[in-house]
């Protein structure tokens, strides 16, 4: 399965909508964090592939992009 990069759309008028893209980054940081402390599995797309870097056998280097945007 592919995924295609999403599509930008035009800013909202509603307050409430224009905070809703930085509290998922947010959530979403928060619990790739959680899963790297606890060894809970976390899934995610990288290279094409879905892997999980919460577990505790997950490669180095997915450990190190940690802070990499969801």
């Amino acid at each position: 399965m592919t995924l295609s990069p999403p599509k930008r759309t035009a800013p909202s008028v509603d307050p409430d909508l224009q905070k809703v893209e930085l509290a998922l980054r947010r959530a979403a940081q928060g619990a790739r964090e959680l899963a790297l402390r606890t060894g809970t599995p976390c899934y995610v797309w990288r290279d094409g592939k879905m892997i999980n870097i919460g577990s505790p056998k997950a490669s180095p280097t997915a450990h190190s992009d940690a802070s990499e945007k969801a």
